[in-house]
Parts: structure tokens; sequence; C-alpha cells
């Protein structure tokens, strides 16, 4: 049998120790009291930045939790009368379903266990359309008429169509400038002007497109341009003569070109003519077919030339030179304003930024009843030089042929010649035009072996004087006012060679064709054309022009295709220069000298 053993209690009964034989108390220390957790205080801080349907929203965290972790925050926005919530445990929070171009008043609140804190201080933001950034304008743009103080630009596009902004600034400048938003219209093109720019400064600038049912803007990529230089700035400008799209020329070696001339990144770029083809060409590339028989057709080559420059004149206003090609023609005016000419005149104007005689250009104010103010000569100064642009062709009544004298300027464009040369204060002067008044056969052809002959030079066919007879009241061929006035050089076209020739302390300059198939046939085409004298190169290029205060520099930059190139052909090679220093005097007795006012 097990004995059973049960617990004993024990109690103990502690006692003091010592005389006195009474109990001692232990003091124990008080319960602390908690206080009842309250909600957090407001957030701090409160920013607000709106994207695309949305806002995102910053903050600070509040100082006080109110005795309890803060669980989360609340963000809220309130447009009119909607109100859109995010939440999150951290800031930022971002807040969507929001409206685009509604503005929005934000706030926020901090949540822990007890409840919600006040809202913060308020922070407004609209939302906006996302920015997709494309690889380029959705079309072409042709800068022109650059002065001090402006920049006019024409944009095209086949297909696109909605309203269009340009951002723009200084290259100095932190932020941008935009223009007012212009309504861009597919197969319209849009004209723009920028205002009060800064004189000698850079540019950059974008265009912003927001089509048509879109709520994305595209973004062009970011292209350059420059105002005007006063006297003492360097510079540089291009020219080329001739790209003559025909059965004749090759697209691609035009374009190897025009990316020449932009890599030089040029104040500007002058065309020297035969380029619309609209007198022999109806479309692009074609063989020789009849003349536009409609002004669609004719425009048609005239949008087809706007894509090619469009390569280029993003960053590089364009000057245009009318040439014998371009149809522009006086010996085809009849009168009519259904007529290639006047669509001709017309399409240039419309489809071209061409400068209009004003503080900074002078030119053609003549109003014509039928084909209004074409604007086909006109001249301005830029840096240390002045740049004239002249056209012999409206003026020329009847078709050039055995009798080259009736190939003129007229009279009007002459007079205007000579009162602008005699007024210039230019260091260097620069005359453009497409070909010389007169030339050596019906075809207009020649440098300085045709300049001493017809309203040019003075001399009839056979070596005799000639101009006080044909051109009474003149005050002198056009040469002698050159001479006597100091032009620097001629630039010329026509005639698809690189020849460099000098007369009289002259520069007589013909530029190549910047599109030519053939590239070694420049002492054919120069033997062909009556050039018995100079430097000869052949095509394809383009002529860069640096002009300081002190000397000007001309280089004629090859263009190869790579299939073409080898250890003696590189692309952007320079084939020849030439440097003319500063006269030492500008400032010549004027020539004076009646001349008849018409056509």
């Amino acid at each position: 049998m097990h004995k059973i053993l049960w617990p004993v209690l024990l109690i103990v009964s502690l006692a003091g120790c010592g005389g006195g034989g009474g109990a001692a108390s232990i003091p124990v220390a008080p319960t602390p009291v908690t206080p009842a957790a309250t909600v957090p205080g407001a957030p701090s801080s409160v920013t607000a930045a709106g994207g695309d349907g949305k806002i995102t929203v910053s903050f600070t965290a509040p100082s006080s939790d109110g005795g309890a972790a803060i669980s989360g925050y609340t963000a809220s926005c309130t447009g009119g009368s909607t109100t859109a919530t995010g939440t999150g445990t951290a800031s930022p929070i971002t807040v969507g379903g929001l409206a685009n171009g509604t503005a929005y008043s934000c706030t926020v609140t901090a949540t822990n266990r007890i409840g919600n804190s006040t809202a913060s201080t308020a922070a407004s933001a609209t939302p906006v359309a996302a920015v997709s950034v494309a690889a380029d304008f959705p079309g072409d743009i042709v800068l022109g008429a650059p002065t001090d103080t402006s920049m006019r630009m024409k944009l095209y596009s086949v297909d696109r169509s909605g309203t269009l902004t340009i951002a723009y600034k200084a290259a100095t400048d932190a932020s941008e400038t935009q223009s007012a938003p212009q309504n861009l219209v597919a197969g319209k093109v849009l004209d723009v002007t920028l205002n009060a720019l800064r004189a000698n400064t850079a540019y950059q600038y974008r265009v912003i497109l927001r089509q048509a049912g879109s709520v994305t803007d595209t973004v062009s990529k970011n292209y350059r341009f420059q105002t005007a230089r006063p006297k003492g700035q360097s510079f540089t400008f291009t020219v080329q003569a001739d790209s003559h799209m025909d059965e004749n020329s090759d697209v691609d070696q035009y374009k190897r070109t025009l990316a020449n001339v932009l890599a030089d990144q040029p104040d500007f770029h002058v065309d020297l003519g035969d380029t619309f083809m609209t007198e022999k060409h109806a479309e692009p590339l074609t063989a020789v077919i009849a003349q536009p028989t409609s002004k669609a057709t004719l425009d048609a080559r005239y949008r087809y030339e706007r894509a090619n420059f469009g390569l280029l004149t993003h960053s590089a206003p364009l000057f245009l030179v009318n040439g014998n090609h371009d149809a522009e023609l006086g010996w085809l005016v009849d009168g009519s304003a259904q007529s290639l000419p006047m669509w001709a005149s017309q399409a240039r104007l419309e489809f071209f930024p061409i400068p209009t005689p004003n503080a900074f250009y002078t030119g053609d104010s003549f109003v014509d009843p039928i084909a209004g103010n074409r604007v086909a000569w006109y001249s301005w100064n830029w840096g240390d030089a002045q740049f004239i642009v002249l056209d012999p062709f409206w003026n020329t009544a009847t078709k050039p042929g055995a009798d080259a004298w009736n190939f003129t300027l007229g009279a009007r464009q002459y007079q205007w010649l000579v009162d602008t040369l005699s007024k210039s204060t230019a260091t260097f002067k620069f005359v453009f035009l497409h070909n010389i008044v007169g030339g050596l056969d019906g075809a207009m052809r020649g440098g300085i072996e045709a300049a001493p002959f017809y309203e040019w030079g003075g001399k009839n066919s056979d070596g005799s004087a000639g101009f006080a007879q044909k051109r009474p009241g003149w005050a002198a061929p056009i040469h002698d006012l050159l001479v006597k006035y100091k032009v620097t050089a001629v630039f010329k076209g026509h005639d698809h060679v690189y020849v460099r020739q000098e007369l009289d302390g002259v520069v007589y300059q013909t530029v190549p064709q910047p599109s030519a198939k053939n590239n070694n046939s420049g002492a054919n085409i120069a033997s062909d054309y009556h050039y018995a004298a100079g430097t000869i190169v052949s095509s394809s290029g383009h002529l860069r022009v640096t002009v300081t205060p002190s000397k000007v520099t001309s280089q004629y930059v090859r263009a190869w295709l790579p299939k073409d190139e080898n250890t003696t052909r590189r692309n952007g090679q320079v084939d020849h220069e030439w440097t003319v220093n500063a006269p030492a005097g500008v400032s010549p007795q004027k020539i004076t000298g009646p001349a008849k006012v018409g056509r």
C-alpha cells in the first residue's frame, strides 16, 4: 500500500532583524498612467505636380503621430465639383483619374488607429497631356527673311493638322518662350514669325504640334537659327546653284550636298536658281515634257523642293534667286493671271519666306498689276558684308537669242542697284544672280569672257561700244558699277560647273551643281560654255564662305556618295579655296544717272 504524501503549505512571515523587533515595510513604485491616444497632426510642406490625367502630391510627415503609429496617408484633389483620392504609406502619393486641363486643389490627411488628421494646407496643380518626342516635325520647315529682331518660318505637312506652337530660347537662357498657338492645316503652308528677338544671338527652338483629336503633343528635335550679326562679327554662309532635279540629276547626290551644308551650320543659305524647273518639267525626276498646264501641277514642284530643302532649312534660313527654268519669265507674261509665270511667282511667295522691303531689307516694292509685289530682287547687310540678289528674267520681255541686249535687269531694278551700291558702307559686297545679263550666246552662258558685253559690260558682240545707244540715260554698265563700288564677288550659277575667275578686282564665281550624276565633267562643261580662264573643278558640292572683318574665304566643299568615295574622293573635302582681303577703302564716289521707270 502506498503512502500518500500531502503537500504542506508553509507561510513564512519575514521579520526584521535588529533590536526593534517590529515588522518592516517595502516601498512600491507607482504604476505609470498612459495618456489616451489622439489623431495625428496634419502633414506639412504640401506640393502638387500635374501629369497626364494625374497629380503627384508630395508632403512632409506630421511632427506628431498622436500617440499611435501612422498607418497611412490620403491625398484628395478637388476640381470643380469632382474629388478624387489616392492613398499611400509615405510621400509622394499619386491621384489618378483626373481631367487634363482642369485645375485641382489638393490636400493630405494622416491616419492612425484613432482616426484621420485635419487636412493639410492645399496645393494646386493642373494635369497635362503626356509629351512624346518625335524623330522630327511631321513635315518640313523653311526658315527665311532673318533680321536682327525676327525670324520667319513656313511650316508644311502633307497629312497632319492641329494646333502648333514654337518653343524657343537663346542658347544661354534657362527657360523657353512659346509663340501664340497657330492652326496648322494639312496641305497648307503655315507662316509664323518670331519677333522681339535679340540681335547677334544664337537661338534654339522646337515645334510642338497637338494634332486634331489628340491629347498628346508631338515635339520636334531641337533646331537652331542665328539673328543678324553686327559689324565686327565673323560668320559663315553657304551657296548652291542649279539643283536641277531632272533626268540628269541624282536625288541622293543632292541630299548628300544638303547634309554637308547643314554640317557647316551656316547663318543662312543662298540658292542661285534653276531649282523648281517649272519651265521644263511638270513632275520631279521625269524626262522633259510639256509645260505645266495648271497651278496645281506647278505647285507640286514647289512642294517637292520644299521637302528637299527641309533637310537643311530648319536650321539655315534660305534665300532664293530666280533661274531661267523657274518660269518667272517676262517673255511668257501674256497679261493673264492664269499663266505659268504668274503661277510660279505666286508659288514662290506661298511656299517660301521671301524677304520684303522693310527696315532691314531693301528691294522690289513695285506692285505688278497682276502678279502683285513679287520681291524678286533685294538686299540686306550681315556683319561686315552686304548681300544683293538680282533677277534679270521678269523684266526681259523678249526671249534672249540673237540679240543679247534684249536681256535686262530693267530700268527700275538697275537704278535700285546703283542706289544700293552707292549708299553701302559694307566692307565686303556680294552680288547673287543666276547668270550674267547678256552672256556669249543665246543660252546666256559664260563668266568673265561674257562680262564685257551687252548690259553687263557695255560692248556689242563685235566689241564695239553699245551701252550709250542701247541703255540711254543709264549711268554705266553693270560690271563698271561693280568695279567702282568695290564689289568683292559675283556668285552665279547656270553653267553647272565650278569656275573661279577674276576681272578688274571682282571675283566671278560660277557655283557648281549640287546634284550632278557625272562628277568629272568640269573641263568639258567649261569649254562648251565658253570659259577660257580660271580655276575649273567638276561637280558636285557647295560653297562655304566665311566672312571676318578682315577677309573673305570661299571653299568648294565636295559631295561624294559612299559608293563613289576612295582615297582621293572624300565627302566633305575642300577641292578649291580662295581668299580676298578687305579693301583699303569702301566709300567710292557715287555713280549717278537717270533711269527710265518701267519693266
